[in-house]
């Protein structure tokens, strides 16, 4: 009997005293290092859409991994409840099929089978796996091929050791614990706990030290403050990030560039943990990040008005806040850099104001106030895009207005003083010879507009005499999905995206083949806020 040979967890006696089986056939795939990662997102898929038994293997995959891990990936593979049902239910329509979990399983059996031996998932992978499974970095000593260990929740530790066996595997042991070694880069698979690890030697030892020695990740303050910073109580995948490990980790193995991430720890501004969760609905696959620490963020303004303010038919739009305000910020952390190429920022800067004639604080930052840039139109023939910026002293944007055709004049663009349609100011600028398509650049009250199309500019500079994209049916489904107060500044109409590739793609056969799945999906939006001293950002993918 397999059980009688001794492949228990690291709690187990019995893995001390009886001899492993011997070597059985299965694909060095399964334990190859580069397949790893691989199993893990396939069977994760595929149990996640098949929702098998549950089991007793409900073993949280952090609680055999070491406590000083920088990156954590953690997924769900056999979901219950409310949770199972969405995933089917996403699944189904993205999937186009009835029965998702059997379409998954068909499509993973038949990718193993040249190199497994016939192997199968519900003979040689559903006996013995649990519900979660948990990967973890645990050593960055070489970027490129760093430490790592994949915990998967087992519910029979014998049957899983059983099937990972084939004869380019040899046995060896580490404090106790028996496990398989592959002979070709040295991967290793063993017992640990009520997981089976698989990964780098270093990492599986590493694991082994974790679990025997009380220092798992699951007791560690960053994993559980980043588990609490995300309000998706039930996740189908999470995403942790120890930036202050991560930073060690990294400074430790590579000291030449060690005092190169001075300006990356003040970017990130005290930020302790970055963590992400992914959850699904029947109707929306949702993404929901925390960042724990650091400053309230350097978008100012509000995104989300301007993005609704832009004109109706808008493809894709992105809220950017005060424009100024950011531009400034960007050149100062330019000039604060030092010398580039031998010369001073802030003293190349003054120079070009001086052969322009003009400030660019002055003239152009101070008063660009909330922004967006977007693209609209529903056909080829009425599409555009452009710049909105909200200016909060429409005078010296008029004054700005009537001096650039003359600049611009001097780098050779055959400006045309004259103003878009719908504008008060303004002036064009032909793109390609024999007029044709034009960029526009026009203010009329508050509404400063660069863009592509002549309905789009004169839309967005008239406001409301079109209709806005606040105001589209679609535009508020979409809005709402991402919910607990978080309004949306950035936006996607997947679908027209869709069309226009097709468009462009003609008869490709791949896009055709694509293109059903993808009409599966709706609008993508995203939105942030600051809730107490964490940043949190969440984007939504419709579903139909």
């Amino acid at each position: 009997m397999v059980g009688e040979r001794g492949w228990g967890g690291t709690g187990s006696a019995t893995c001390r005293t009886y001899e492993p089986p011997r070597m059985r056939r299965m694909s060095s795939r399964l334990l190859s290092r580069r397949a790893a990662a691989g199993l893990a997102v396939a069977v994760t898929t595929l149990a996640a859409g098949c929702g098998g038994e549950s089991g007793n293997a409900d073993v949280d995959p952090a609680s055999v991994l070491p406590a000083n891990a920088p990156v954590y990936v953690e997924v769900t593979v056999r979901p219950d409840g409310d949770l199972k049902a969405n995933v089917e239910a996403a699944a189904r329509k993205v999937l186009r099929t009835d029965d998702p979990g059997g379409a998954i399983i068909k499509a993973f059996d038949k990718a193993i089978a040249d190199e497994t031996d016939k192997k199968n998932f519900k003979d040689d992978i559903d006996p013995w796996l649990g519900n979660k499974i948990g990967v973890a970095i645990t050593s960055l000593r070489n970027v490129q091929e760093p430490d790592f260990a994949l915990a998967i929740a087992s519910k029979d530790n014998d049957k899983a050791i059983e099937s990972l066996e084939d004869k380019n595997t040899s046995e060896a042991e580490y404090e106790g614990v028996k496990y398989l070694k592959q002979k070709s880069d040295g991967t290793v698979a063993g017992p640990v706990g009520d997981t089976i690890v698989i990964g780098t030697e270093a990492a599986f030892k590493s694991a082994v030290d974790a679990e025997k020695g009380d220092r798992q990740l699951d007791d560690s303050k960053g994993l559980q403050d980043a588990r609490k910073g995300i309000s998706e109580d039930e996740a189908l995948g999470f995403v942790y990030v120890d930036l202050a490990q991560g930073l060690a980790a990294l400074s430790a193995s590579q000291p030449l560039i060690a005092s190169q991430l001075d300006p990356l720890k003040k970017l990130l501004g005290g930020a302790s943990t970055l963590s992400a969760a992914i959850a699904v609905a029947d109707d929306a696959i949702r993404v929901e990040t925390a960042q724990i620490g650091g400053p309230a963020g350097a978008v100012t303004g509000d995104p989300a008005k301007t993005l609704a303010s832009l004109p109706a038919g808008t493809v894709l739009g992105l809220g950017l806040g005060e424009v100024g305000a950011a531009l400034k910020q960007g050149i100062d952390q330019i000039a604060s850099v030092g010398p580039i190429a031998g010369q001073d920022p802030q003293a190349l800067l003054s120079g070009l104001e001086t052969q322009l004639g003009l400030s660019v604080e002055k003239d152009l930052l101070s008063w660009m106030g909330e922004g967006a840039v977007f693209v609209r139109g529903k056909s080829v023939a009425d599409i555009g895009g452009g710049l909105l910026v909200r200016s909060t002293d429409p005078a010296t944007t008029k004054k700005t207005l009537a001096k650039l055709p003359g600049l611009l004049r001097q780098f050779g663009a055959p400006v045309t003083a004259k103003a878009p349609d719908g504008a008060e100011a303004g002036f064009r600028v032909p793109l390609q010879s024999g007029g044709g398509i034009e960029l526009l650049v026009g203010l009329r009250d508050d509404r400063f507009v660069i863009g592509v199309g002549p309905g789009l500019v004169k839309q967005t500079l008239e406001a409301s005499a079109g209709g806005r994209l606040g105001d589209d049916a679609a535009f508020k489904a979409a809005a709402a999905k991402l919910g607990d107060g978080i309004q949306p500044s950035f936006y996607l109409d997947l679908p027209t995206v869709v069309n226009f590739l097709a468009l462009a793609v003609g008869s490709d056969a791949d896009f055709a083949k694509a293109k059903p799945y993808l009409d599966a999906f709706t609008a993508v939006v995203a939105g942030g806020k600051r809730d107490g001293d964490t940043n949190r950002f969440r984007i939504v993918l419709g579903l139909k």
